[in-house]
């Protein structure tokens, strides 16, 4: 079956706007351009990643087997929660918040949702009506105080509509191609434009909306807080398929480096720590928005093609995942992961 280089080009520019994204946070409270650009790119870039994920994943009523995802989740969580932690204990002097709450170290919570995700969606998938169930599940999450950041949970239920809506893809054989042959090419730019309109204007937009992970109350919206749900989700629904239809289908110079996503997502972050660190953050933060905004784009684009090439790939592979993982599974070998 030949690749579909589509889906390695929406995993290099999703990772890319991670990075973007996590290199702009300190400047969103600015106001204006950063923070439009900010909440726009936090509208879609996990709702698209999440999807592709569960597009990629392929539907199994015998469900996934346990040593694979072990493997390829649970391993490189571990591996970077220890990294992480041992990076705030030399910087701090003190074990981080995430792991004495039980909380997934900041990024590193996607890949434990994964994780989760690929375990339950072969039973959701069994169900009559698994996207009605996972929607509603989602939104009644919103009332709990309870469930919040712990162990990633509420973050878990409020993104895994997307996984599934991905595998629901992969059984309705939708083809992004058709789609775009029958919608008006100005169509998915014209979302994508009232998106981060919407954003210039909406200034009393909360970003932990897009998050998933506080409940209504906490939001100041206890009663009615289900609608602005469900807002959040047609926003991020609508936007994520405008931008998938904006990707390029064929093969170019994203595509190999698309597959190392993986190792994008786990490394940047100690730059992004380092940046903090070192009071960057502090000073960009004193240049006019629009260069600041560029400064940040292209520090993004170097780093994602920097930690995507196969130098940081097989380095994670060979020195870090594979020798933990012969310590936790009975014969366990290489596993490739991105």
């Amino acid at each position: 079956m030949p690749r579909n280089y589509l889906y390695d080009n929406t995993k290099f520019l999703m990772i890319f706007l991670v990075v973007f994204g996590h290199l702009l946070e300190p400047s969103a409270g600015q106001g204006g351009l950063v923070r439009a650009l900010y909440l726009s790119i936090y509208s879609f870039h996990m709702p698209v990643f999440v999807l592709l994920c569960g597009l990629l994943t392929k539907p199994d009523p015998q469900g996934d087997p346990s040593a694979k995802i072990i493997q390829s989740l649970l391993v490189p969580f571990l591996a970077f929660t220890l990294l992480y932690e041992l990076f705030n204990l030399l910087t701090t002097g003190r074990i981080s918040h995430y792991s004495t709450g039980l909380q997934p170290y900041w990024l590193l919570w996607f890949l434990l949702s994964l994780f989760c995700w690929r375990v339950f969606a072969p039973f959701f998938m069994k169900l009559k009506y698994p996207l009605p169930i996972a929607f509603a599940l989602a939104l009644a999450a919103g009332y709990s105080d309870q469930i919040g950041y712990f162990l990633g949970l509420s973050r878990t239920l409020f993104f895994f509509p997307f996984f599934l809506i991905g595998q629901r893809m992969v059984v309705s054989g939708f083809d992004v191609a058709a789609w775009r042959q029958r919608l008006p090419r100005y169509l998915p730019v014209a979302v994508v434009a009232g998106n981060v309109l919407f954003f210039l204007l909406a200034s009393d937009f909360s970003a932990r909306w897009l998050f998933g992970s506080v409940s209504y109350a906490t939001l100041g919206v206890e009663t009615f807080g289900v609608f602005a749900r469900l807002g959040v989700y047609a926003l991020s629904l609508t936007t994520a398929g405008a931008v998938l239809l904006l990707i390029p289908q064929e093969q170019t110079w994203m595509s190999e480096r698309g597959a190392n996503s993986l190792h994008v997502y786990a490394w940047h972050g100690f730059v992004v720590k380092f940046l903090a660190l070192f009071g960057v953050f502090a000073f960009a933060e004193k240049m006019p928005q629009a260069l600041g905004v560029v400064l940040w784009f292209l520090v993004a684009l170097g780093l994602t093609i920097a930690l995507s090439g196969p130098a940081t790939a097989r380095f994670t592979q060979n020195r870090l995942l594979d020798p933990l993982t012969r310590r936790l599974l009975r014969g366990a070998g290489s596993s490739a992961t991105g």
